[in-house]
């Protein structure tokens, strides 16, 4: 069955604004901020939790852990840290259920404009990133 035009616009469109909040996040990322932390982060959303998938009672499809890890980067890092990480488990995710390249870059540049958002949110009602001074419990 055939998708309408207006819909291959608008995967298309996403593509274009998400792919354009990687580049701005790329240009725009702190290098100081890849640490230890990031790249462990980064390693365990890539390999681990992309694949794995909770059910939560009374939610229909169940929920990626890597949403998780990902809200853990938005309270860590900046966001331009976020927003790559998120991509790179959109990217990651797509790449383990489609072989299709429109399909893929859709997923990714999706998750990019959701971390953003979240990110966006997180910052207006919340101050800057939560744990950049330590994680103290005093």
């Amino acid at each position: 069955m055939k998708s309408p035009a207006k819909y291959h616009f608008y995967e298309w469109l996403l593509v274009a604004l998400g792919l354009v909040l990687c580049f701005v996040s790329i240009f725009q990322l702190n290098l100081s901020e890849i640490d230890g932390r990031f790249l462990l982060l980064t390693a365990v959303i890539v390999m681990v939790s992309t694949g794995i998938r909770l059910k939560i009672p009374w939610v229909k499809d169940p929920v990626p852990v890597s949403e998780t890890f990902i809200f853990l980067a938005v309270l860590m890092f900046s966001r331009e840290a976020a927003i790559l990480l998120g991509a790179t488990a959109g990217l990651c995710s797509a790449l383990r259920s489609s072989k299709q390249v429109r399909t893929i870059l859709f997923n990714m540049a999706v998750m990019a404009c959701s971390t953003f958002l979240a990110v966006s949110a997180a910052r207006l009602f919340g101050g800057p990133a939560v744990f950049t001074q330590g994680y103290s419990v005093k």
